[in-house]
């Protein structure tokens, strides 16, 4: 399933005049709950009872943005980033044993060299109360993503692994292919409350033992 150092990356920053004015007509800061579900050949038990009732929330201000992914037995991962002071952070409660991968600045724009193929499919639906339009998204390398995008929401951070690059809007529905396991996130809310600044903070809590990029990648299963 998701590592916790893929639910930050960096995108393309420079946006036309034309494009600014078309955002102000459009959802920014918000909070938006995925229900998650995974299914394939290679699930093994552990990792089916931990995504029975998986959870991603992914939840944008200003410039920063914040993914908290939380799954059975007490297990949650959040990573945060600021596109202002290009820092990331993540946080990981493994029943109660707390890591963090130490903030460190983004050296490279991944974005930036990554090309994608996007196909509109010419069909559309409602999720989460918002119209939305089918896209496929292929990489150069990787399998096709299937997104149902709205472009009511069109956040000012895009620092997630969660935003395109070329795909106008964001997407509320995903279906992703992960090593022939079949991962799919479905929005059932979508919240415009008001959120606490402290919840975008790339400061490390009390509590969480630092560990380099590396070995939260050997924790969380990565090479």
């Amino acid at each position: 399933f998701f590592q916790a150092e893929d639910g930050i990356r960096d995108v393309e920053r420079s946006r036309g005049l034309g494009d600014v004015y078309k955002r102000q007509a459009q959802l920014t800061d918000c909070s938006i709950k995925y229900k998650m579900t995974m299914d394939g050949p290679e699930m093994d038990a552990m990792t089916k009872m931990m995504m029975a009732s998986a959870t991603t929330t992914i939840s944008f201000q200003g410039r920063a943005a914040r993914v908290e992914t939380n799954m059975m037995a007490g297990m949650s991962t959040v990573a945060i980033s600021n596109d202002d002071t290009e820092e990331t952070v993540v946080l990981m409660n493994m029943m109660g044993r707390k890591m963090a991968m130490e903030p460190s600045k983004n050296v490279e724009d991944e974005a930036e060299k990554a090309n994608v193929d996007i196909k509109k499919t010419g069909k559309s639906k409602e999720v989460a109360g918002y119209s939305c339009q089918e896209l496929i998204v292929t990489p150069e390398e990787g399998e096709p993503v299937t997104l149902w995008v709205t472009e009511k929401i069109a956040p000012n951070s895009a620092g997630t692994d969660f935003s395109f690059k070329g795909v106008k809007g964001f997407p509320l529905e995903m279906t992703i292919n992960q090593e022939g396991n079949i991962v799919k996130m479905v929005a059932q809310k979508v919240s415009t409350e008001k959120m606490d600044a402290s919840l975008f903070s790339t400061e490390i809590p009390d509590g969480y033992k630092v560990m380099t990029e590396e070995e939260m990648m050997q924790m969380g299963g990565g090479k």
